[in-house]
Parts: C-alpha cells; sequence; structure tokens
C-alpha cells in the first residue's frame, strides 16, 4: 500500500533508512551545498523532524508493517522553485509504483538528479527512451513518466518532469490512501 508518511511512522521510517543500502548514493538532501545522505541516522532524523514536518511530501510503499520504498520530494519547506525527488527502495517495482503515485499526488514540476547507472532513471524516462540515451539493451517494460534528460554531469544525469496545467487531475486515479496526511 502507498501512503503518505505520518508521524508514527518516524521508527519505520529511520530503520528503513539505516537499514535499505544506497548503492548509487543518490538518497540525499542538498542544504548550503553540502549533500546529506538519508541513510545517516542523524541527518535521517534531522529530515523527519524538521523537512516533513514544515511541508516537504513523503509516500512509503509498505507491505504490512515493513516499507519496500520511499520516496520523498523536498523544497516546500524551504519554498525553493525546484522540487527535487529522492527514492530509495527496495526494487524497480516498488520504484514504479511510488513514482505512479507521485506524479497523480503532487501537480508540480519534479526534477531528480541521480547516478547514471541507477535504475531508477529507466523507470522515470521508459525503458526505449533509456536504452536509446544510455546505450543500453534494457528487456524491461517501464513506459515513463514524463521526465526528460536536461542534462548531464560527469556521472549524474539530471531529469525534469513539468506539470501540464491543462491535462485535467480531476480525474487521476487514486494511488494513495485518502485520510493519510
Amino acid at each position: 500500500m502507498i501512503r503518505k508518511i505520518k508521524t508514527k511512522d518516524k521508527s519505520n521510517f529511520l530503520f528503513f533508512c539505516n537499514e535499505q543500502k544506497d548503492k548509487y548514493s543518490d538518497f540525499y538532501i542538498t542544504v548550503d551545498n553540502q549533500r546529506l545522505f538519508l541513510t545517516d541516522k542523524k541527518v535521517c532524523h534531522r529530515v523527519f523532524n524538521d523537512c516533513l514536518k514544515r511541508g516537504d511530501k513523503c509516500l512509503v510503499n509498505e507491505d504490512g508493517d515493513t516499507i519496500k520504498g520511499i520516496i520523498i520530494v523536498n523544497g516546500y519547506a524551504d519554498k525553493f522553485s525546484r522540487k527535487y525527488m529522492k527514492i530509495l527502495s527496495k526494487d524497480s517495482k516498488t520504484t514504479d509504483d511510488l513514482v505512479k503515485a507521485l506524479t497523480w499526488e503532487f501537480p508540480t514540476d519534479l526534477y531528480i538528479k541521480v547516478k547514471n547507472d541507477n535504475p531508477v532513471l529507466e523507470v522515470l524516462l521508459g525503458t526505449k527512451i533509456y536504452n536509446t540515451i544510455f546505450k543500453q539493451n534494457s528487456n524491461s517494460e517501464y513506459f515513463g513518466y514524463g521526465f526528460r534528460l536536461m542534462g548531464r554531469r560527469g556521472k549524474e544525469a539530471l531529469l525534469c518532469r513539468k506539470y501540464n496545467e491543462k491535462y485535467d487531475y480531476s480525474k487521476k486515479p487514486r494511488y494513495v490512501k485518502e485520510g493519510d496526511e
């Protein structure tokens, strides 16, 4: 089940962030031009207390009491114009489900910066575009979520999904459980 995170989820959130390996070092926030990795217990505690309580968005994909993935959109609390999403999940299917829910629930432009070899790229861009850009031969069938490659710098890629104001989001499917705010 995918839902918005609540204050009572703090211990599960901290446990997942500390236990789940961030193989690509992409699960971080930037404060004063410093990358603070959310797999660090102190940073994770600070993010949960400060950012989420002040307005940053977070969705969790869980199976019972076990968290399978987290997606955070930061930039709301600091009123930044760019909203960056950060994803940490156990597998690509969980990532796909979280991104699907996020794109419907938060009508705003979304940015993400990830390593070029991170499988999240294939989920966001779609397999066909991913294979073309990154010269891969993946057999997966992800269709993408409207993210476009904005640029690459070294080992990282910046993607953006522009919010379409003309699209009627009132007919959206509900992926996130109601009343979990």
